[in-house]
C-alpha cells in the first residue's frame, strides 16, 4: 500500500490495489520559472485518493511511487497554472489550500489581535 505521511494532516494508508490511475502534472504559481511536479492518484471510479508534490517529496519520490504502483499514468504535456490544476482536480486540494481555510484562519487572527488590543487598551485605560 501507500502510506501518506501528511505534514499538516493525519497519516493515511491506502491499499495498493485501490489505486487505479495516476496523473502527473507540472504546475506553476505566479511565475512559469518556478514549477512543481504533482502526482494525483484516483481509484477505479475516479475518486481522488491522494496528492504528492515534488517540492515536499522530491521528483525521485514521485517517480518511485509511479514505478512501484505500476498503474495507468497520464502525464500532462505542458505545465499548467495552480489555478487550472485546482479546477481540473478540485478534490486534490488539502483543507489548508482551500478558500474557506484562508477565511477561517484570517478571521481567527483578526479576533485574536482584536482581543489582545482590547485587553491592552482596557489595561491602559484603567491606569
Amino acid at each position: 500500500g501507500v502510506t501518506i505521511r501528511g505534514v499538516l494532516t493525519a497519516h493515511r494508508r491506502i491499499p495498493r490495489d485501490r489505486v487505479h490511475s495516476l496523473v502527473l502534472a507540472t504546475t506553476f504559481g505566479s511565475s512559469v520559472d518556478r514549477t512543481v511536479r504533482e502526482l494525483v492518484a484516483f481509484d477505479r471510479i475516479g475518486t481522488h485518493l491522494f496528492r504528492l508534490r515534488a517540492d515536499v517529496w522530491g521528483d525521485n519520490g514521485l517517480d518511485r511511487v509511479v514505478d512501484v504502483l505500476g498503474v495507468q499514468v497520464v502525464e500532462d504535456a505542458r505545465p499548467v497554472s495552480v489555478r487550472t490544476f485546482a479546477k481540473r482536480y478540485p478534490t486534490s486540494r488539502a483543507w489548508y489550500e482551500q478558500r474557506a481555510a484562508f477565511l477561517l484562519v484570517g478571521g481567527l487572527v483578526v479576533l485574536v489581535v482584536g482581543g489582545l488590543l482590547a485587553v491592552e487598551f482596557a489595561g491602559l485605560d484603567a491606569r
